[in-house]
């Protein structure tokens, strides 16, 4: 799958910067869920 499958997008708003980073799922399904 394409686009933003594993994927955290970070948007700065003081700085308008935005930036992409790989989800490390291990972290997601202990603190968010996604079972």
């Amino acid at each position: 799958m394409f686009g933003y499958m594993g994927k955290i997008l970070r948007v700065n708003l003081t700085t308008n910067e935005v930036t992409t980073e790989d989800l490390d799922f291990e972290l997601a399904k202990k603190y968010i869920g996604g079972r």
